[in-house]
């Protein structure tokens, strides 16, 4: 208590109080009585109201025995009055007549409330001293773990918006279903989780540069595609697979699936996979260029299937990832040789 603060109220002296003393103070109530000074601080101040006359007829209005027998300071049974319950004291319960009990009231609640808030504020300030230490790191590390949970969301999102564009799509798809990455990976084949690169779209026209992981029971690979896209189709420059461990590339915009000499003329396309060329070798050399490249690729030659002559020769390949067996036929023509290759279902 602040004993030589100013007084916020006091009650002017007259016949109903008995000429005795009341104020009010910022953080206590004083009732200067002819028995004495009674201190009431503000914390001690559990309900104060005003209370018409005659105190024992609170008994009657459902206030309880000790409510109704309080210590009385002044003519309080024949005047409006203010009722004080303390928390401490032998006599919790007083009853005392202030000038104006309604003002009197109004301003002990005033400063009630302001204890209060004071004591809330000095709680915090002490828990806040004992528990600074740890509350800074932990918080620190709240906010981290926010930050990295943002990041982590916003990465998830791109993406997410990645795998599900046009070109992505396509590229997996063509990677995964060609046979040279089945053979190379083994099946089935799954994408990676993590795409990089970027995709820029605008409109009917846009750009994509992706590096796509895949693996297989075999191996992993990465897809390497560079597309762009005009009048609301993607068109890729860029279409290959690296195999993990592997030094060459498989190129996904090959004509063919199958090894080509270096040097070949009359291509046509027949459909189902099936090929048609004529290879600027002779027709030894290019016997011997499908059976190093064939088995090279993995591909097992049924020799008991192959038949060769000075005009021509017939060999199969088995290890398709389709199941079916490779056919290449190839027939001398003046210095070079035509081939014919085919996925074939060989008993």
């Amino acid at each position: 208590m602040t004993a030589d603060s100013e007084p916020l109220y006091v009650s002017k002296r007259s016949w109903r109080s008995l000429w005795q003393e009341y104020r009010v103070y910022p953080d206590r109530i004083e009732l200067s009585s002819w028995i004495g000074k009674k201190v009431i601080s503000a914390d001690e101040i559990l309900d104060i109201e005003v209370r018409p006359p005659s105190v024992i007829g609170d008994l009657f209005r459902g206030k309880g025995f000790a409510y109704s027998l309080p210590l009385k300071l002044d003519m309080a049974d024949s005047c409006r009055h203010v009722a004080v319950h303390r928390t401490s004291g032998i006599m919790k319960y007083l009853r005392f007549t202030p000038d104006d009990p309604e003002k009197f009231v109004e301003v002990c609640k005033s400063i009630m409330e302001e204890d209060r808030s004071m004591n809330q504020q000095a709680a915090k300030t002490s828990w806040w001293n004992r528990n600074w230490k740890w509350v800074i790191p932990v918080g620190c590390v709240a906010f981290l773990l926010i930050c990295v949970g943002g990041i982590g969301i916003f990465v998830l999102s791109i993406i997410g918006a990645t795998k599900s564009s046009d070109v992505y799509k396509e590229a997996l798809e063509r990677a995964t279903s060609h046979a040279a990455v089945q053979t190379a990976l083994g099946t089935p084949i799954q994408d990676g989780g993590l795409v990089s690169g970027s995709i820029h779209v605008s409109g009917p026209s846009g750009m994509a540069n992706l590096a796509i992981p895949i693996s297989g029971p075999k191996g992993s690979a990465a897809i390497y595609a560079v597309a762009f896209k005009s009048a609301g189709r993607w068109t890729f420059s860029t279409l290959e697979v690296a195999v993990e461990g592997s030094d060459s590339r498989i190129d996904l915009l090959s004509i063919t699936e199958f090894p080509l000499p270096s040097l070949v003329t009359n291509f046509t396309a027949l459909g189902d996979g099936e090929i048609n060329f004529l290879a600027v070798l002779s027709l030894k050399d290019t016997l011997a260029f499908y059976r190093a490249a064939f088995t090279k690729q993995g591909y097992t030659e049924r020799k008991a299937l192959t038949v060769t002559s000075d005009t021509s020769f017939s060999m199969v390949f088995d290890g398709h990832p389709s199941g079916k067996a490779i056919v290449i036929q190839g027939v001398a023509q003046g210095g070079n040789t035509n081939v014919n290759i085919r996925l074939e279902a060989v008993p």
